[in-house]
């Protein structure tokens, strides 16, 4: 973004109070770059715009990242998972000890 957006951006930064970038006050563009990793993204913000070659190298750095956090998510489940079974079994093992007290 460049020119009368550019200025809308940063006015619209300054009235919701967002984090001040003084170098985002005397550039004359902003190029936003951002891939979505499911439930975030990633993203990317240069005063000029970036040359394909590190495009590229950013679109490579997201599917990296994407299927990290792809497998840190499948890591979260599968512990939810584990404890899960483990409560369950340390109620079949309560249940069974209590039936044997009461006979």
């Amino acid at each position: 973004m460049e020119g009368k957006e550019l200025n809308n951006f940063c006015e619209w930064r300054k009235q919701e109070k967002q984090f001040s970038d003084p170098i985002l006050d005397e550039v004359d563009s902003a190029n936003y770059y951002f891939y979505s990793i499911g439930l975030g993204g990633l993203g990317l913000t240069t005063y000029k715009p970036l040359p394909k070659a590190d495009l590229e190298i950013f679109k490579r750095f997201h599917k990296v990242f994407a299927l990290a956090y792809r497998r840190f998510i499948d890591i979260e489940k599968a512990e939810a998972q584990a404890k899960k079974q483990k409560l369950n079994l340390l109620e079949r093992v309560r249940a069974r000890a209590m039936a044997m007290h009461n006979t």
